[in-house]
């Protein structure tokens, strides 16, 4: 079958600034002593803006003031060879080059070097030479007369012999086991005889090779091996390396390798490889972890057809942002009709492409192009702008909880959190199940510090009523002081109702006065909702939230207060409460914790549509450190 893969050259980009490094706009790394100081200090330091790559028919190619790099082709189907070209214009030492792969199917074989070299050439001819042959068994002879040569077929001998002879006489079949009689035209100058045997020496010709090297460019096998590294970084899980390959500085070098499709695969293998460059000297692990692995990759994924740019204003780092990306709809953020209709094709990368922010789908309607989805993302590397790639039909779902927020539970298992009692709460196919009685029940988690949060969870009561709630509190105490009325006597400071008391969903309370000091936040499921209801529900601290239906999506409640002397919350209580009507249950699907701020939230702004099929190659750059040049005996000089 055919496997497709997209070409997407790799390379480093460096200038010298007496011994720093100068890097482009794009790295958001700080440059690191040069390792090397063998640089020719004269070269112009001033970093030039890079310019995009271009497309020219089947090759995809770079060319600015510190490197030349291309390959050709960009794309091919199955086995196949790719040339790549590379030339440093200002940089010499040992490298290692490295081809990452996404798929394990795929990898390269046979690798050449282009060179100029002599290749060993020869045509076959003959000389004449001395030699005797014996003739066994000879019964008959006739002389033919030497002068007569070019009258007959000769087996054996030049015109430059004394004698022409017709000889019957006799060889021994090996197969048959028995002599065969036989005759044949020689040419001789001597005999001995040995009873019926005849030796006869002479000029004869024999074949030989007539050398005509020649030198000329042409791909020759490059001895070098390759070493096969498992280490997944940025989706390339298989990398196969060649080490220590020495360049010099003006001189292009020429490879080409055959990638091979390991085993037959059905239908189309999208797959991507990475060709990128590292020190000799530091491991590939070592070399991603000191930023010293020198690539460019200007889209995501050549499986991903699309994406978007985001703007963000007013950025915090790590802080998760819910977005409602819609399909097609003619909303803030829309995927233009591209995406799946359940959003698994959704990525977002940094502003270089070479990192992927977590994010994690809340929920989504499928609905064709009226599809939407409710979507946090991680801003992990605080930048202000990020991408959003999507328009790839075969992808599954990477959206992760536990990879976005501070805190998320699942509740596939509840092995993290202490809890006072086992008889409260029990699990099942990832739900878990309170159920009330006479006594207190809870789990709480610790987060490890106090902070301002924001906490949401998916709920269900049989009965809507005070029997469940879910609290972050800055204290960790036992629940059974905990009172969810506090009195009239502290009720103007700490107890604010989010929603009004008709329909009280969302609560915000103080631990009772005669208990030691300590604040609570409460998410209570209580009345005002319908029983056997799945609610999303969200509490902030400082205090904002709202209470969503699960199945209808619609708002039911939401509401601001002023936090009063609250302190940032470091617990998480999930609780029962001690209540004389027992057997109530609240189930709970998903919980999360959350970065909250009492400033201004993230802005983003989503920017036009790019197409990969017309990708603009921007060179972004993961670069810092040092490398010296590259070069050795295979070289092209450049003209």
């Amino acid at each position: 079958m055919l496997s497709k893969t997209r070409w997407i050259l790799l390379f480093i980009v460096f200038s010298i600034l007496g011994c720093s490094l100068v890097l482009p706009v794009f790295n958001k790394k700080s440059g690191y002593d040069l390792l090397v100081k063998s640089f020719d200090k004269s070269i112009d330091s001033t970093v030039s803006s890079l310019n995009d790559w271009v497309i020219d028919n089947n090759t995809v190619y770079v060319d600015n003031s510190q490197v030349f790099a291309s390959a050709t082709p960009h794309t091919i189907n199955g086995d196949g060879d790719v040339v790549f070209e590379f030339s440093s214009k200002v940089y010499s030492g040992n490298v290692d080059f490295c081809w990452g792969f996404n798929q394990q199917v795929m990898k390269p074989t046979n690798i050449w070097i282009w060179k100029n070299y002599t290749h060993e050439n020869f045509t076959l001819g003959f000389e004449e030479d001395w030699g005797c042959i014996t003739l066994y068994n000879v019964t008959d002879y006739e002389n033919l007369g030497i002068e007569n040569y070019d009258d007959y077929s000769v087996c054996l001998g030049t015109r430059n012999n004394s004698f022409l002879f017709n000889v019957s006489y006799q060889i021994f079949d090996e197969m048959e086991d028995l002599w065969v009689n036989t005759s044949c035209v020689y040419a001789f100058s001597s005999y001995n005889v040995d009873g019926d045997d005849y030796i006869i020496c002479g000029n004869y010709n024999k074949s030989v090779k007539i050398w005509d090297n020649q030198t000329y460019w042409d791909w020759k096998p490059w001895n070098v091996q390759y070493n096969h590294i498992k280490y997944n970084y940025q989706n390339m899980t298989d990398w196969y390396i060649t080490s220590s390959i020495n360049i010099e500085q003006s001189i292009l070098y020429k490879c080409k390798i055959h990638i091979k499709q390991l085993k037959i695969q059905l239908g189309d293998i999208n797959s991507k490889y990475w060709f990128a460059f590292k020190p000799s000297s530091e491991t590939l692990s070592q070399a991603i972890t000191n930023g010293h692995l020198y690539y460019l990759d200007p889209w995501y994924d050549s499986n991903w057809q699309y994406r978007k740019e985001i703007t963000v204003s007013s950025k915090i780092e790590g802080y998760q942002t819910m977005l409602n990306i819609s399909k097609g709809a003619d909303t803030t953020f829309n995927c233009s009709n591209h995406c799946n209709t359940n959003f698994s094709d959704i990525r977002f990368t940094n502003s270089s492409g070479d990192g992927l922010i977590p994010y994690w789908i809340e929920s989504y309607i499928e609905n064709g192009a009226d599809s939407y989805a409710h979507i946090w993302i991680n801003n992990l590397y605080n930048e202000s702008t990020l991408y959003m790639y999507y328009g790839n039909s075969g992808a599954s779902d990477s959206s992760s909880g536990s990879d976005t927020f501070i805190f998320y539970e699942d509740f596939n298992s509840i092995s993290e959190w202490n809890h006072n009692t086992d008889t409260h709460f029990s699990l099942s196919d990832g739900i878990m199940t309170a159920v009330q009685d006479a006594n207190w029940g809870y789990i709480y988690y610790d987060l490890g510090s106090s902070m301002q949060t924001k906490i949401k969870a998916r709920v269900l009561a049989d009965v809507m009523t005070n029997n469940g709630m879910i609290s972050i509190t800055n204290c960790l105490n036992t629940l059974s002081v905990w009172d969810w009325n506090p009195t009239s006597s502290i009720e103007m400071d700490f107890y604010d109702r989010l929603i009004d008391a008709s329909t009280a969903c969302l609560r915000i309370a103080n631990k009772d006065d005669s208990a030691t000091s300590g604040e609570l936040v409460v998410l209570r499921v209580e009345e005002g909702l319908d029983d056997d209801v799945w609610y999303r529900a969200l509490m902030c601290y400082p205090l904002d939230g709202y209470v969503y239906n699960d199945t209808t999506n619609a708002l039911m409640e939401s509401g601001n207060d002023s936090p009063g002397t609250f302190t940032n919350p470091r617990y998480i209580y999930i609780q029962t409460r001690n209540y004389a009507t027992t057997g109530y249950t609240v189930k709970f699907d998903w919980l999360f914790v959350g970065k909250h701020t009492s400033g201004t939230e993230p802005v983003f702004v989503f920017d036009s549509e790019e197409i990969a099929s017309n990708p603009v190659y921007k060179p972004v750059i993961n670069f810092a450190g040092s490398l010296s040049s590259m070069g050795g005996p295979e070289k092209l000089p450049l003209t």
